[in-house]
């Protein structure tokens, strides 16, 4: 069985990111971890002010949360009787990062899916804090949910590399995995800053090892913003899914998500978008 993990503070956005997660995953054995994480920050006095006098702060504080999670694994449970899922709640009292670091090696996550929450910060506001904070901290394939994104069909998929990168056949398992289930056409750019070259007009032997037995269309694409990139071929190819790997070394979040400052462009996926780490 998958096991998924879910992060919720209850809000549209991640409650939608939980509904996509449960449709995608229809017809396949299933445990999905349901995160809620709780900061003190967040507490009230007039929390602790209600809560009966024997009881401990952390039980005053987390009672409300727990009964949230509680009634929206009885709406799951219903609402997808028929499918083979396990729903389970967690609570935390911790900082998000450390929470679903505890979960990953308590349950081993083979996959993180989450909204893009909104956020203050004007260079978060994309993704939102939350997401950012996951994606940079987090060592395990994430899947990111666009705000009010629904579920449909995985019939166009798109996978996104650097030239320079160095690929891993154990971190793109699950696109793998995904694209064997639903069999969609499969489209792989190369983003690349040089001139293109003779020797570059074809996929090299790193993409045809990563791909081995998928059939897959490549193309390169040359001196054009990677944002500009992404968001012209997904909205030309219908793209339902967008994956790429997390470029550690190269700045990844700086030069993809929220571009360069020359460019001043940030990318705001319209698809889901899987985030794959080496």
């Amino acid at each position: 069985m998958k096991n998924i993990l879910l992060p919720t503070d209850f809000s549209e956005n991640s409650l939608n990111a939980i509904d996509y997660a449960l449709e995608f995953f229809k017809g396949t054995s299933c445990n999905f971890y349901i995160l809620n994480v709780q900061k003190s920050s967040d507490f009230l006095t007039a929390d602790l002010v209600t809560a009966a006098p024997e009881a401990s702060v952390y039980e005053a504080i987390a009672s409300d949360n727990k009964k949230q999670l509680m009634d929206l694994i009885r709406t799951y449970k219903l609402q997808f009787a028929h499918e083979n899922y396990s729903l389970k709640p967690i609570f935390d009292y911790d900082n998000l990062v450390n929470a679903i670091n505890e979960t990953l090696a308590a349950h081993k996550v083979d996959l993180i899916i989450m909204g893009t929450n909104g956020a203050t910060n004007a260079r978060e506001i994309l993704f939102g804090s939350n997401t950012i904070r996951v994606i940079r901290n987090i060592k395990c394939p994430l899947l990111v949910i666009p705000e009010d994104y629904k579920f449909s069909q995985i019939e166009n998929v798109l996978f996104s590399t650097f030239r320079s990168e160095d690929f891993s056949s154990a971190g793109i398992k699950i696109l793998k995995e995904i694209i064997k289930r639903y069999q969609p056409e499969v489209s792989v750019i190369e983003l690349n800053n040089n001139p293109i070259t003779s020797t570059h007009k074809k996929d090299d032997a790193r993409v045809k090892r990563l791909l081995k037995d998928i059939n897959y269309k490549f193309s390169i694409v040359n001196r054009i913003p990677a944002a500009m990139a992404i968001s012209t071929v997904t909205q030309f190819l219908n793209i339902d899914l967008h994956a790429m790997f997390l470029d550690e070394e190269e700045n990844f979040l700086e030069r993809f998500i929220f571009g360069s400052e020359r460019t001043k462009m940030s990318y705001a996926t319209s698809v889901p978008l899987l985030i794959l780490h080496k």
